[in-house]
């Protein structure tokens, strides 16, 4: 059998900024930013990754606030946690009709971070 072809380190290095960005780790974030700049990575790329990161943390925090004020109000946890889990297809189950998943627009599918 043949090995599949890895990764280039690069975009290891992008999603390991992403990661850093979203759980909020200063210096990995900075490690991060340092090493793909050295590789010569384009501040156009950069700020996509950040700008997606952000979206991500944004959304689920959203997400969470939404969790905590129902609680807050009296809804049972079993009722929130359900309406943040997917449903069979594949809906954070919006009573909307009209979100994606985790509240992105349905029309908008490459936005969907979950």
């Amino acid at each position: 059998m043949s090995e599949s072809p890895s990764l280039n380190p690069a975009i290891l290095e992008m999603v390991s900024l992403g990661a850093a960005i979203a759980v909020r780790c200063p210096s990995k974030t900075q490690e991060m930013l340092t090493r793909l700049t050295e590789r010569v990575v384009s501040d156009n790329q950069l700020q996509e990754v950040v700008a997606a990161s952000r979206q991500v943390v944004e959304e689920t925090q959203s997400r969470a606030n939404q969790v905590i004020d129902a609680v807050m109000a009296g809804e049972p946890l079993e009722n929130c946690m359900q309406r943040m889990t997917h449903d069979s297809r594949g809906s954070c189950g919006s009573s909307d009709g009209d979100s994606g998943c985790c509240g992105t627009p349905a029309d908008k599918p490459t936005q969907r971070f979950c």
